[in-house]
This record gives C-alpha cells, sequence and structure tokens, in this order.
C-alpha cells in the first residue's frame, strides 16, 4: 500500500502510524517507475551544504557538510519487522520507537533530519548514510548566516550519472532555531535559487480537477512592476483532455491585467535565454493552454508568461499575503502526471521562489 504517513506512531511504540494524510491524489510516487526487482531503476540522493559568503560570487562558497542517502526497499513499511530493505546490500532494518512514539531510527524515510549532522540511529542504518570524509556529520546547529543546500540525484549506489535510476523523490526543507523550532520570528527566510521542479500528481477520473501550489512571493513595492514566470515542459497527461496554467494573486483569483496593459505568452523554445521568442497570446488573464485533447503543445519547450503587477497591488505587510500560486487545471478523465520547472523573475532578473 501506498505510505501517506509519517515515520512516527501517535504517542507510543505500539500505537498506528501516523499522523497520515488522506493521501488520494497526492500521495509521495516515490515507487514510479521503479522495477522492485533492479536495483539499478533506484535512486541515492546526495545533499550538500555550503557556506555563502557572497551572494554574487558562487564561486566562494565554503562547503560544510556533504551526505548521500542510499535508497531503501520501503513496500514492507506497515509490517512489524524488517520494514526496510538495503537496495545495495540487501540487509533489512528493523524499525525501532522511542517511548513517546518518535522514530529512534530511520528517520530518513519520512521523517525529519538534521541534514548536516544526522547520525544513524542502528548499524544497519548506518550502511544508509554515507558522510564525505571530512565533511560531517556536524556537532550542533549551524551558526546564524546563510546558506546554500545543493540535492543531487545519482545512482543506486551513490555514484554519479549516467545511470538507470528511474525513481521520483520528493522532499521538504525548513529551518529551526537553536531550540528545534521555527525561526521564521527570528528572521529567518528559505527560497529555492534561480530555479525549482514541482511534480503534479493529478487523477481526475472523477471529474476535472485541479492543482494549486504557492510558487513566489512579491512584496509590495513591486506594484507597478512587470513578472516573469518560466515554465518548462508543462502538460504531460494520459487519458487525453486538456491542462492549463494558471498564475493566481494572493486572493486565489487568476492574475488580470488592467487594460491597456496585457499579459502576453511567449514559446521561448528550449532555451529559456532564446531573445527572439514566439508569441503565442496576449490578452488580460494569465492562463496558457498547455495540452489540448491529450496534445502536448510545448514539449520540451520553455513557455513564459509575462504579466505586469498593478500599480494598486497592495497585499499588507505581512509577508504570508505575499505568495502567488500557479494553478494546474485539467479536464475530465485526465491524470497528470507532470514534472515542470519553474523559474521567476523580474523582466528577467530572478526573484526568490517560496520564502517561507
Amino acid at each position: 500500500p501506498h505510505n501517506n504517513c509519517e515515520n512516527s506512531r501517535n504517542g507510543s511504540p505500539t500505537a498506528s502510524i501516523g499522523p497520515c494524510s488522506s493521501g488520494g491524489n497526492y500521495y509521495l510516487h516515490e515507487e514510479d517507475s521503479v522495477n522492485f526487482s533492479d536495483k539499478t531503476t533506484f535512486n541515492a540522493m546526495e545533499y550538500t551544504i555550503f557556506k555563502i559568503n557572497s551572494y554574487f560570487i558562487r564561486g566562494s562558497d565554503t562547503k560544510l557538510s556533504q551526505v548521500k542517502v542510499l535508497p531503501i526497499d520501503a513496500s514492507r513499511w506497515n509490517q512489524s519487522n524488517a520494514q526496510y530493505k538495503n537496495v545495495n546490500t540487501g540487509a533489512t532494518v528493523d524499525q525501532q520507537y522511542n517511548a513517546d512514539g518518535s522514530p529512534k531510527n530511520m528517520l530518513i524515510y519520512h521523517n525529519w533530519i538534521n541534514i548536516a549532522g544526522y547520525n544513524a540511529g542502528s548499524s544497519a542504518e548506518a550502511g544508509l548514510v554515507k558522510w564525505t570524509n571530512g565533511f560531517g556529520p556536524l556537532a550542533g546547529p549551524l551558526p546564524g548566516g546563510s546558506y546554500r543546500l545543493r540535492v543531487d540525484n545519482l545512482a543506486f549506489d551513490g555514484s554519479n550519472p549516467p545511470n538507470n535510476g528511474q525513481s521520483h523523490k520528493g522532499y521538504a526543507v525548513r529551518i529551526l532555531d537553536a531550540a528545534g523550532n521555527p525561526c521564521s520570528a527570528s528572521g529567518c527566510s528559505l527560497g529555492a535559487m534561480t530555479d525549482m521542479c514541482v511534480y503534479t500528481p493529478i487523477d481526475t477520473a472523477a471529474g476535472a480537477g485541479q492543482f494549486t501550489i504557492p510558487m513566489f512571493q512579491i512584496p509590495p513595492d513591486y506594484a507597478g512592476r512587470t513578472i516573469t514566470a518560466d515554465i518548462f515542459d508543462p502538460g504531460d497527461i494520459s487519458g487525453g483532455g486538456n491542462v492549463d496554467l494558471r498564475i493566481l494573486d494572493p486572493s486565489k483569483a487568476v492574475a488580470t491585467a488592467a487594460a491597456p496593459q496585457v499579459v502576453t505568452v511567449y514559446d521561448l523554445g528550449v532555451n529559456r535565454t532564446n531573445v527572439n521568442p514566439t508569441v503565442v497570446s496576449t490578452g488580460q488573464v494569465a492562463t496558457v493552454r498547455a495540452t489540448t485533447n491529450g496534445t502536448t503543445i510545448y514539449n520540451g519547450h520553455w513557455i513564459r508568461i509575462e504579466f505586469p503587477i498593478p500599480a494598486t497591488y497592495s497585499p499588507g505587510s505581512n509577508p504570508a499575503n505575499w505568495y502567488w500560486s500557479i494553478q494546474y487545471v485539467t479536464s475530465n478523465q485526465v491524470t497528470a502526471t507532470d514534472t515542470v520547472t519553474f523559474a521567476v523573475g523580474l523582466k528577467g532578473n530572478p526573484a526568490h521562489l517560496l520564502i517561507s
């Protein structure tokens, strides 16, 4: 069965696993395309933390920690023992729990870990966590400052691609203060650099559906400016039908330009830096059709939605109210398993994505 649950047991070592989400269309799809009898279809992940010494000179970053997490076969996740198998060695790992129901080991599966200082909770688990010599694990929390997290998708054994890996990897990132509490109130922020990928697991067999995700923040001082949203290779579906992409303002309304201003949609082709893009449409609403009757219009292409922020834009001083979203809308009887990449800019200049 699909696992929509955190790797904990609701307050005791014997309680039911959870807390769990309802799953449905939005379970993690971790096993998609994986052949459980062929370990080469799995992927390892590598996480590297750099200290940022200059926002403008990436080459001046200092590498602080680097860890590889090798893949597991977790198809027995809901069993009482031997829940996980090391794909590389075949060794099994038993899940252990503390008295409060929190996991004692295997926090690398469906749980939060300190990516700079994680210590494996058992000898069997240690075979899954590989620190680069001289780069971790670090003791204690990172000191105040600016850092970059690089995430690399590797072959099943931790070697560099090219390889046969076909698995998906969904993960979340958060930052905490020294006491382990969310530190947004202390002025911390988290965002993607340049661009980011989003996976859209939508099944609309029961009717038309949509997938909406907060994607970027626009502060009040951007009022009257023009924003560009670049999207790569949108619209992959099965079952025929249509796919529309929309940009929603903080009120969740489709972004609309006030005449005489217009929203312009471009086909950039295979290169975001295309200086002579094709104009797809102009109008008042920030939307574009990516798939028509099952035919993907921009397969392997970047599209750009260029939209003006109203001069009257005034979302207030609370950054929580500055989020703009991307909405992915499908027609009936459609399954969308699309991975799309987004990049947001101010007339071509990078802007922060997913700031929290």
